[in-house]
């Protein structure tokens, strides 16, 4: 009787198992990545971004992730940029696919650095939120910051079981916070930093070069049209001065009166544009030191489609 019991306990613990299994298998988070545009660089590089994306995601997180193919197969056609922006395309996105969250990813090239632009949606409430972009240097893993960016870009996916244990805090010690070993385990390695802050020596970034061709644009120009300023007033003295008229002096001309006046203004508006551009470029040298003034280039949702804004 005794066996009987015990058998049948372990048979109702394996059930409820079971179904607590299945129950977390039927909640898992399932998430598409739509790319909708791809500026300075060919659709089939944006596909590859997305892809990689896509299995950053898979290795991390707990996510069902769905497939290019898949995709494709459900859609027939790449998702427009205006979807971002419409409710009901959201709604219809995310029913298509049997997907409760879309990233709407766009690639876009500036230089040898390629930045990837996301927004994130919710297919049920069509909720959307614009991540930071990600930005890959030449020659950048792209997997690896893809992965350290997943959390980042879904925050109600839980990592997976080999991603907790990896960033599981370490063992406390009684004396003090142990030191990270070097991969030899000869040292103790010092602390890392964020690449992003590691330098923080002044550069000639794209702003700089911009503003300073600005200003040297700006005073060329004005040196020319302040040349042409000054040969047209000896023009228009001489020929008050030699009485062409018969009695000097003799009226100005009102055609080359005009002229000088454009000249004139001509000339103080370039050189005007070459004082702020050469302020501008020396408060970007100057700033280059203390963070990223490098160009950078967000593609975000709007009410016509995506907005793409630059900032130096």
């Amino acid at each position: 009787m005794m066996k009987r019991q015990t058998l049948g306990v372990a048979l109702l613990l394996l059930c409820i198992t079971g179904a607590s299994a299945h129950a977390d298998e039927t909640r898992r988070l399932r998430v598409a990545v739509a790319p909708v545009a791809a500026i300075n660089v060919d659709w089939e590089q944006a596909e590859v971004h997305a892809d990689a994306l896509r299995q950053a995601l898979r290795r991390v997180l707990a996510v069902d992730v769905v497939t290019r193919e898949e995709m494709q197969a459900a859609l027939g056609a790449p998702v427009p940029d205006s979807c971002m922006n419409q409710p009901d395309c959201i709604r219809a996105l995310g029913a298509a696919l049997s997907a409760q969250e879309v990233l709407f990813v766009a690639i876009v090239q500036i230089g040898r650095r390629t930045q990837v632009n996301v927004t994130w949606a919710d297919t049920d409430s069509a909720q959307t939120e614009t991540r930071a972009p990600i930005r890959l240097d030449s020659g950048a893993d792209m997997g690896a910051t893809f992965e350290r960016e997943a959390t980042r870009l879904l925050p109600r996916a839980a990592p997976t079981s080999d991603e907790r244990s990896a960033n599981s805090p370490p063992a406390v010690t009684t004396r003090g916070t142990p030191a990270a070993s070097a991969p030899n385990g000869d040292a103790p390695m010092p602390p890392s930093q964020d690449s992003g802050t590691a330098s923080s020596g002044r550069r000639v970034t794209t702003g700089v070069w911009i503003a300073g061709g600005v200003s040297a644009l700006g005073l060329i120009g004005g040196t020319i049209f302040g040349l042409q300023a000054l040969s047209t007033e000896g023009d228009l003295e001489d020929m008050r001065d030699r009485g062409d008229c018969g009695m000097p002096p003799c009226p100005v001309d009102p055609g080359r009166r005009d002229d000088l006046a454009r000249q004139r203004d001509l000339a103080d508006l370039m050189f005007a544009t070459a004082v702020v551009a050469g302020v501008t470029a020396g408060i970007l040298y100057w700033r280059s030191g203390s963070g990223d003034t490098a160009v950078q280039i967000t593609v975000a949702p709007s009410q016509a489609g995506i907005q793409v804004v630059g900032r130096f």
